[in-house]
């Protein structure tokens, strides 16, 4: 059997190779969910969460006409049942466009830096298989909708990789004539913006690139900035310098990274189902899943996430003023547009970051991205045990603890339980802060109006582990024992603090956050 989920409509041959028409969309729809599942088994409920929105009727009815539908015009025995689940039967023999799709990528990704015109012919290959309207027959549902971006982003990171590989075979006026139609549909892609300006530089037209640049900025508004690399794109290209600014690194885990590198794509990871709440597209289903569950839960989740990402950033804009060049970022989760080395490198050029992560996914994507800077650091290290990342090789070879330096512990700490002593880390960090240094926190707490608001998105099936464990105000706050707390001076709600430090509208709160950064003094404090 054949199977075509990525284009404007969904495609299926039976054995023979003869067209099957499914007029009814309900059925095509099924069958696309199934599809992308390949082979697993997907309880009716899970089924009916992506086929339907909560407020339409036939959610409570469940899927089992659109079942008896499917089974009417499929191959007999193609569409199983088990234990109040249903699956499409597939064999090896069976073709799924999805699978070409990521195994023509893959293969592209091999040969991309060595043999570009092989890994363009591939690229276009897999492309094709989407067309012009791709995945047309996916449920228009608030269940698929992580599902669809997650489909969205492969193909919009194969048409990224496609026009770096042609900007490396000096194919400029292809990439710009792609890149310009792709910017119609994706036009925040700061990826695409920079490697449309790159293809107007190296073809002599420099005005040009500098436009496209400046019509970028009067897109993001008067109060956003654009990330690190699309700015030194801008840079070079104004400087005219000589320095190559290639296209930015783009790594993307093949099965045999999933396999050899030790990443669990059936369990939700923190740092993934963050991405995914930050727009990210560096995730697998199961993350997008339990996102999706955690906004049901709790719809303010994507808000509390970019209100913390956006603390962190401040954070970094005020550890510089006060002097500090040195960061090490404890659960730094996947690369985003805008990161800790950033901001500090662009005040201050040369400042050494170490970022530390237990997701091996979120270190084979950081440690590609970082590879060109050789002031950062990628380790693989659980913030629970402070000593593997204080004598760490990358720790000892760029922080100077005879330095003032920062250690910030941003949405962390709540994943460690009280049985694995999140206090005893903390006061581990503390000690290794030279006088003049720096812990910065964030905390997840609990609400009393919203405690069992809160209790339900703190679940194990949403993070992975053990889930996150809330604290109180009490309890946070004494991870600051023996630290001076910065202005205001106690911990608060993470949009109150700072809110001058950040270039764009500071997001309102939730509540649901304690935020603070203590110093270290030289001589020793009894209370936060």
């Amino acid at each position: 059997m054949e199977i075509r989920v990525l284009g404007h409509r969904l495609g299926v041959r039976d054995d023979d190779g003869a067209p099957i028409v499914i007029s009814r969309r309900q059925v095509r729809e099924l069958l696309c969910v199934l599809a992308i599942e390949r082979g697993a088994l997907v309880s009716a409920a899970r089924l009916a969460e992506l086929l339907w929105d909560p407020e339409d009727a036939h959610r409570t009815r469940g899927p089992k006409q659109v079942i008896y539908n499917a089974r009417r015009v499929l191959p007999a025995d193609r569409l199983r049942s088990k234990d109040g689940g249903y699956r499409l039967h597939l064999t090896d023999a069976d073709y799924l466009d999805l699978s070409e799709f990521q195994q023509l990528t893959d293969q592209a990704r091999s040969v991309h830096g060595t043999a570009p015109e092989t890994a363009v012919e591939l690229y276009r290959r897999a492309l094709d298989l989407g067309g012009t309207a791709p995945l047309g027959d996916l449920p228009q549902t608030t269940g698929m909708e992580p599902i669809r971006q997650s489909l969205l982003g492969g193909l919009l990171d194969a048409r990224e990789e496609l026009a770096e590989a042609l900007l490396r075979l000096h194919k400029f006026r292809e990439v710009i004539d792609s890149v310009t139609l792709w910017l119609m549909e994706h036009p925040y892609s700061e990826h695409l913006v920079g490697l449309l300006m790159l293809a107007h530089y190296r073809s002599g037209r420099t005005a040009e690139a500098l436009r496209v640049y400046r019509e970028f900025l009067t897109l993001l508004g008067p109060r956003a900035k654009p990330g690190g690399w699309l700015n030194g794109v801008a840079v070079q290209i104004s400087e005219n310098r000589d320095d190559d600014w290639g296209p930015r690194p783009v790594h993307l885990a093949t099965d045999e990274h999933r396999l050899t590198g030790g990443i669990d794509t059936t369990t939700p990871s923190p740092a993934r189902v963050y991405d995914v709440l930050l727009g990210g597209k560096d995730n697998f289903a199961v993350d997008h899943e339990a996102a999706g569950r955690l906004t049901k839960r709790f719809p303010f989740a994507p808000q509390t996430a970019r209100v913390n990402r956006a603390w962190v950033i401040r954070v970094v804009r005020f550890l510089l003023q006060a002097g500090v060049r040195q960061f090490i970022d404890l659960g730094s989760g996947l690369p985003t547009l805008e990161n800790v080395h950033d901001v500090a490198q662009r005040k201050a050029p040369g400042s050494p970051v170490v970022y530390v992560d237990s997701d091996p996914l979120v270190c084979i994507y950081g440690r590609a991205l970082l590879q060109q800077n050789q002031k950062v650091a990628m380790i693989e290290a659980n913030a629970a045990r402070p000593q593997e990342i204080l004598e760490d090789p990358a720790t000892q070879r760029l922080i100077d603890f005879d330095q003032p330096v920062a250690i910030l512990l941003a949405t962390v700490l709540h994943f460690i339980s009280d049985r694995d002593d999140p206090s005893a880390a903390v006061r581990a960090y503390v000690e290794a802060l030279p006088p003049g240094g720096y812990l910065a926190i964030s905390h997840c707490t609990v609400p009393a109006e919203r405690a069992e608001q809160a209790q339900a998105q703190t679940a194990p099936d949403i993070w992975g582990g053990s889930g996150i464990h809330p604290r109180d105000h009490d309890v946070i706050a004494r991870y600051f024992d023996g630290l001076t707390l910065m202005e205001p001076g106690r911990l608060v709600d993470a949009p109150d603090w700072h809110p001058e430090l950040a270039i764009d509208k500071v997001e309102k709160g939730l509540g649901n956050y304690w935020v603070g950064v203590g110093r270290k003094d030289t001589a020793p404090l009894t209370g936060a």
